[in-house]
């Protein structure tokens, strides 16, 4: 192809791609430049003028490149001004809100309760003795019912009554089946005394009264009569899972 060919393609490549996009860096300044560089020599006179055209053109490609930088600057400039007086003629809760509405916490926070706690301890203690209830009816294991008490969760009578409910309730249910589901024994008419009836039935699991078993295939904790003759373990349920099954 002859120099004036190629001088011709450059000057359609260079028109086409500024009609296709307003973008003055869609242009390949320096690609171009090189190639007129070194098309030069071969030039003709009567080539001279197609050259200029070719070099006019990404001049002003490059003063379009200059005025769009000058441009974002000043507006990027001028974004930081403007957040930073909104930001002093903000109240403290119109400043608040604006806070929230763009906030993306990276971690979530939940509550300890107790009941997590006693889960806690008995998932650490891995397998213990079993605790055995005596006439008076306090509990010897990990939280016995003085703690209990001492805390604030629970009266000792009420407490009492709570463990006899469990107790009847679970013999009743295993009359009609070997094993009935973990929430159906602790299930309450809310969340608090759901979780108080699975800490009387842990006592009484501690006291050999009961097991607790886990279904992998069902996803589905049971209780069961104790006296299995196994060895003694700890077995940590969701409290998630409870609540949902009493509800």
């Amino acid at each position: 192809m002859s120099a004036e060919g190629r001088l011709r393609e450059l000057l359609e490549e260079l028109l086409e791609t500024l009609r296709a996009s307003p973008d003055p860096f869609k242009v390949r300044v320096r690609e171009l430049l090189e190639e007129l560089a070194g098309l030069l020599p071969q030039l003709a006179p009567s080539d001279l003028p197609l050259d200029a055209e070719i070099v006019y053109r990404l001049a002003e490609v490059v003063k379009r490149q200059e005025e769009w930088l000058a441009s974002e600057a000043s507006t990027l400039a001028l974004g930081r001004l403007v957040a930073a007086l909104k930001v002093q003629v903000l109240s403290e809760r119109e400043l608040a809100l604006q806070l929230l509405s763009t906030w993306r916490p990276a971690i979530a926070l939940e509550q300890v309760t107790f009941t997590d706690m006693l889960r806690a301890v008995e998932y650490m203690g891995g397998r213990r003795p079993r605790a055995v209830f005596e006439g008076s009816g306090e509990a010897v294991g990990v939280v016995g019912l003085d703690e209990a008490v001492a805390l604030g969760v629970v009266s000792r009578v009420k407490l009492e009554e709570i463990i006899e409910r469990v107790r009847e309730r679970a013999l009743e249910l295993l009359e009609k089946s070997g094993a009935v589901r973990y929430f159906d024994v602790v299930r309450g008419s809310d969340t608090y005394e759901t979780y108080l009836n699975a800490y009387a039935l842990s006592l009484l699991s501690s006291a050999g009264e009961f097991d607790v078993a886990y279904d992998p295939l069902g996803d589905e904790y049971y209780v069961v009569k104790g006296g299995s003759g196994g060895e003694p373990s700890s077995v940590a349920i969701p409290l998630a899972k409870v609540v949902e099954g009493a509800g």
